[in-house]
């Protein structure tokens, strides 16, 4: 392990931590802005503003709180109380920063660096078209973009099959998406989620089956 590496997964089990500050039942996601010479400037997690309400109905209704959320990546960013030093790091964990916030990364002229921490579990393949656009957008700006797998995350997946199902009209849907949906409708945070696979995976999979139910979709046979 090189000592960039060293420090990038030291700062990535920070941000991890970070998220555990955030209210959201559904998703936890931490961000720490570190300058060159490793001295923290500024973290951030996802919530509502300080002056709105945190109430637990107002994460309860999704509708109501993207509207209100603000992103780890944007909330730090904001925290900051002075100009971005050249050459600092952003690290952000479980999830890659969105297009809004990559435009927050790119507006601060500081940040030449992100790093993500993805987890397993926390990611859908509907994301993967907006994830595109930030990375070549982030490119485009000549930020450099880090992705490390997060080693002590747990996914439910790989004992479950089949890994692809596909609903009524014909469209494919991931296993991922699958977990992603069962996930946010137990309410349960990230961490939660990986605690429940690994403590009692049969409820996580009898969990999984009533999302496959609801849905409406069906196993694609290899």
């Amino acid at each position: 392990m090189t000592r960039t590496e060293k420090w990038d997964r030291r700062f990535l089990n920070l941000a991890k931590e970070i998220s555990t500050w955030s209210k959201d039942p559904s998703t936890q996601v931490g961000a720490v802005i570190v300058d060159s010479d490793g001295i923290i400037i500024a973290t951030g997690y996802n919530g509502f503003p300080r002056r709105l309400s945190d109430a637990p109905e107002l994460y309860a209704d999704r509708e109501k709180k993207y509207k209100r959320v603000v992103h780890a990546e944007l909330n730090a960013i904001l925290h900051t109380a002075i100009d971005i030093p050249k050459f600092s790091t952003l690290y952000v964990t479980p999830i890659p920063p969105c297009t809004e916030c990559t435009k927050a990364i790119l507006t601060k002229e500081g940040i030449f660096r992100v790093v993500i921490g993805l987890g397993n579990g926390t990611w859908c393949a509907k994301w993967d078209a907006e994830n595109k656009i930030a990375e070549e957008m982030m490119s485009e700006a000549g930020v450099h973009r880090t992705v490390y797998p997060l080693e002590d995350s747990c996914l439910l997946g790989s004992n479950v099959q089949p890994s692809e199902f596909e609903d009524i009209v014909g469209n494919r849907v991931t296993l991922g998406d699958v977990v992603c949906e069962a996930q946010e409708r137990s309410t349960l945070s990230v961490s939660q989620w990986n605690t429940l696979v690994r403590d009692d995976s049969d409820y996580a999979e009898a969990l999984i089956q009533m999302a496959v139910n609801d849905l409406h979709i069906t196993p694609v046979e290899k």
